[in-house]
């Protein structure tokens, strides 16, 4: 929930319900290519609700699936959390032996879907006979290094390392200058993947919208990801 009350100059944020829109459109694609149509068992390891941001992307989600009559979409409560994404996967491929595509919409928990995958046999790289559609949401290292060896067929980025800079910049350019801070048009930075956010009207005054992304094997390699950069040169490891 965003704070309403005091003097706010710009809140930089994240376009969440896009966020579950666009893992939904590469799932849609990947199913197409596989079938020549759009149908298959789909099987989405949501957050818990009380997230502002894990509500949103399950709605965006949704809101993909629901066009798609064809597609069995599954819904299972991961709560944001490993090991809950773990067995609720474990418990959907109980129910539905023939799972086409899995989503968690974070990295983080999402590593509960590939221990489900790989207790059950499932876990095979793009291209492989029986490889399961995997897409998660925020390009964390474990999201950069899976689609690298293959695994993954997407996740949607959600840049972490922009918030702070970015304000700061905006602030700088903007209120440091006795200048309003626009409620429409755009802000560029080519330091970013994304590299173009907008303003808008929100709730609190002005807002910058960082843009969610696709990151594939087609731009995995790019150094912005800002996954490839809390590894390469902040050394984060999972534990």
């Amino acid at each position: 929930n965003y704070i309403t009350g005091g003097n706010i100059a710009v809140t930089v944020t994240f376009d969440n319900r896009r966020a579950g829109v666009m893992a939904a459109e590469v799932i849609v694609k990947r199913l197409k290519e596989k079938y020549g149509e759009v149908k298959g068992v789909v099987v989405n390891a949501y957050g818990a609700m009380s997230s502002q941001a894990w509500r949103l992307r399950k709605e965006g989600f949704e809101e993909v699936m629901d066009k798609y009559p064809n597609i069995t979409y599954v819904a299972v409560p991961g709560e944001g959390d490993q090991a809950k994404t773990q067995n609720a996967l474990i418990n959907a491929m109980a129910r539905y032996p023939k799972i086409d595509a899995v989503h968690c919409p974070s990295d983080s928990p999402g590593r509960g879907l590939i221990e489900a995958l790989k207790q059950s046999g499932k876990w095979k790289k793009v291209g492989e006979e029986g490889h399961v559609i995997f897409v998660t949401i925020d390009g964390e290292p474990v999201a950069v290094e899976n689609v690298k060896k293959g695994y993954f067929d997407a996740s949607i980025v959600q840049d972490a390392l922009a918030y702070g800079p970015v304000a700061l910049d905006v602030v700088e350019m903007y209120v440091l200058n006795g200048v309003e801070v626009p409620v429409k048009g755009t802000y560029t930075n080519d330091k970013y993947y994304w590299k173009t956010a907008l303003f808008q009207k929100g709730k609190t005054g002005a807002q910058l919208i960082v843009p969610p992304y696709v990151m594939d094997s087609s731009n995995v390699d790019d150094p912005r990801h800002w996954g490839t950069i809390a590894v390469e040169e902040w050394g984060l490891t999972y534990k």
